[in-house]
């Protein structure tokens, strides 16, 4: 089952970076613009949230899943700077934590 929902979860994903490529040469109108991304900032949003899930820290969960959840809430808010600026820090901030965070490996 979890291998279903995570080759579903690629293909999605795949789907619309070529959906957004696409967009580059074919100049969708503004509304499909607007689904594709609704859709890639909720796959965001959902992949931060499952990834946090996991994490063993308790402050490092949480920011990944507050992000993941606002990744997909902004979807829904009206637009402003404010918002603008947080949905930038909601995408980075996790991606800035998986990175310098302690691997969990040990040396041998």
């Amino acid at each position: 089952m979890e291998k279903t929902i995570f080759m579903t979860f690629k293909v999605l994903v795949i789907l619309v970076f070529m959906l957004k490529i696409g967009n580059w040469f074919l100049d969708y109108p503004v509304e499909t613009n607007r689904l594709l991304n609704l859709v890639m900032f909720s796959l965001i949003g959902v992949a931060y949230i499952a990834f946090g899930l996991a994490w063993d820290k308790p402050l490092s969960k949480v920011i990944m899943v507050a992000c993941g959840a606002f990744l997909i809430g902004m979807n829904f808010l009206p637009k402003n700077s404010f918002l603008e600026v947080l949905s930038i820090v909601s995408l980075l901030a996790p991606m800035l934590i998986a990175r310098f965070s302690p691997s969990q490996e040990t040396a041998s």
